[in-house]
């Protein structure tokens, strides 16, 4: 808080300097999010451009090409949209969450079977463990989520190229 008291008594001191606070942080402090009109400049250097108006940092500093340090075209993103869109994605998902668990044969669970199921469909074990017990299912054993575990790490430490999954296809 005393750092914000220190910049509003300059402020009060030289009234003159606002605009170049103002250009200085449109051009190297506000992120994409942070402001509506902020740039969204491609790399860190001076002369980087914004991806969307194609101004440089130093142009939205001195004000070279214009007189607004804002982005002329900034990004528009309607939040609810977004928000909206990812919950029926996560609908879908547990749908087939659901329609997995009902005909999921649980003699032949495995961690390998769980990893699967993440890589192929999406689905975790906490998904499809959520599925099982909304139908009054048994839920998923520490020794199989310990196993998935395993195959996950496996997974994540080759990469894609040392881990081949079996593709679950439904009948």
């Amino acid at each position: 808080m005393e750092d914000y008291k220190i910049v509003i008594n300059y402020l009060k001191e030289k009234p003159e300097t606002w605009n170049d606070i103002r250009n200085a942080s449109f051009a190297y402090q506000f992120l994409p999010g942070e402001h509506e009109k902020a740039h969204q400049f491609f790399g860190q250097d001076r002369e980087a451009k914004c991806l969307r108006c194609n101004r440089t940092r130093e142009d939205v500093r001195w004000n070279w090409t214009s007189d607004n340090p804002e982005c002329q075209n900034p990004l528009v993103v309607d939040i609810k949209s977004v928000v909206f869109k990812e919950e029926q994605l996560f609908e879908k998902l547990l749908v087939k969450a659901k329609i997995i668990a009902e005909n999921l044969d649980y003699s032949k669970l495995s961690g390998e079977y769980l990893c699967t199921l993440h890589h192929t469909h999406g689905i975790d074990p906490s998904m499809l463990e959520c599925a099982l017990l909304d139908l009054n299912k048994q839920k998923i054993s520490e020794n199989i989520i310990d196993d998935y575990m395993k195959e996950y790490e496996k997974h994540r430490n080759t990469g894609k190229l040392g881990y081949k999954p079996t593709i679950i296809v439904a009948k």
